[in-house]
Parts: structure tokens; C-alpha cells; sequence
């Protein structure tokens, strides 16, 4: 029977665990291939122009010249026609006399009821103050921009994220989007950007003596 030497002896797990990150980098080379080959594909296609046979212009016919046509004779005056009788001699109106214009009626002077109603009145407009109207507010209408198309770009750390996320839920490297790639790689640049501000929060009100990096990780699992 062979003895079983404990200083050679292999973990399963050991060797499990340094395939895993290997699976892992071709897993994510796969997609990245797959998606910059659709991505080419899709602006090549753009980019082809539409062959279209221009149509060709229909001949244009030229208009056939008119026949000259001989000149009016000139219209010669005929002598038969009667002479226009001299009118008559009309007998001469007389012009009508001027009418004196009426006298302008002079306005009567108001009663005293009339003027001290017209005093009422200009003591309520002294004392009536004009408000003044109010401006209308504006509206302030938010445009809301585009969003702008998700480009694939290096294979980064961002990339191998997104990835891994979607191979440990049993994706496929030919069942991911790029949209799936670019919310990923946005959501762990908040992330990361949250965990700064966080950290820069906590090294200010409690001074950066007392935060080692090691107590720094165990903070930021939490």
C-alpha cells in the first residue's frame, strides 16, 4: 500500500479557484470580439450609400412656330356716318343765396349736484392706489436631452466587470447587448464615485490616523 505523502498532496479547491478568473478573461474576450464585430457590421451598413438608378429626364418637345398671319388692313373711316348734332344751349341756374350759420349754444354751467359728484370722484381716484400687475411666471421647461448611443469601448476594467456580472447569472457570451455593457459600466463608475465621496467624508470628521487601509476595506464591504 503506498503511503500518502501530505506535502504533495493537491487542493481541488486551489486549482478550481485559479481556473475560475481564467474562464472569467476568455468568457469576457468572447463578448468584447462579438460585440466589436457587430458594431463594425452596423456602421459599415450605415455608411453604404442606397445605389439608386437616377431617372432620366423625358424629352422635351419643341413648340411648332405659328403661321404668320397677314396684317389688319387699316380700318378706313366711313364717310356715311351722320355728322354729331351741336348740343343745345342750356339756360344758365341760379346760385343760391348763403344761409347764415346758427349761433354755437353755450354749454349751461353744471349743477351743484354734478359738481360735487365730479369732486367725489377725483378724491376716490387720489386715494385708489394702482397695484401693480403681477408678472406672469414663467414656466421653466426642462428639455430633456438625447441620451446618446452606447459605444463599445476598450476591453477595461469596466468592460470585465459588466461582464462577470452577467456570466455569474448564466449568460452567454452571444446573449449579451452592448446596452447591457454600457448600464453596467456606468453603474459601477457611481459606485465607485459614491465609495470616494464616502471615504473622503469619513477622513474628514474622523482624521485618517485611526483608518488604516485594511479597517478602510472592512468599512467599504459593509
Amino acid at each position: 500500500m503506498a503511503e500518502f505523502d501530505w506535502f504533495q498532496r493537491q487542493d481541488a479547491s486551489e486549482s478550481s479557484d485559479a481556473q475560475q478568473p481564467d474562464d472569467a478573461l476568455d468568457w469576457a474576450k468572447q463578448a468584447y470580439a462579438r460585440l466589436k464585430a457587430q458594431q463594425e457590421a452596423e456602421n459599415s451598413a450605415a455608411a453604404a450609400p442606397s445605389a439608386e438608378p437616377a431617372p432620366e429626364p423625358a424629352p422635351v418637345s419643341e413648340p411648332e412656330a405659328a403661321p404668320e398671319q397677314p396684317e389688319a388692313a387699316a380700318a378706313v373711316p366711313d364717310s356715311s356716318v351722320a355728322a354729331e348734332p351741336e348740343p343745345e344751349p342750356v339756360a344758365a341756374v341760379p346760385e343760391p343765396a348763403p344761409q347764415p350759420e346758427p349761433e354755437p349754444a353755450v354749454p349751461s354751467a353744471p349743477s351743484w349736484l354734478e359738481a360735487a359728484a365730479a369732486r367725489r370722484q377725483e378724491r376716490l381716484e387720489q386715494l385708489v392706489e394702482e397695484e401693480p400687475s403681477a408678472e406672469p411666471e414663467t414656466e421653466l421647461v426642462q428639455v430633456s436631452e438625447p441620451e446618446a448611443e452606447p459605444k463599445l469601448g476598450q476591453l477595461d476594467e469596466d468592460f470585465l466587470w459588466s461582464a462577470e456580472v452577467l456570466a455569474a447569472q448564466g449568460r452567454q457570451a452571444d446573449q449579451i447587448s452592448l446596452e447591457e455593457i454600457d448600464w453596467l459600466g456606468r453603474l459601477r463608475r457611481g459606485m465607485e464615485k459614491t465609495r470616494q465621496n464616502f471615504v473622503t467624508t469619513l477622513l474628514e470628521n474622523l482624521g485618517d490616523d485611526p483608518l488604516s487601509e485594511a479597517s478602510l476595506d472592512d468599512i467599504e464591504t459593509l
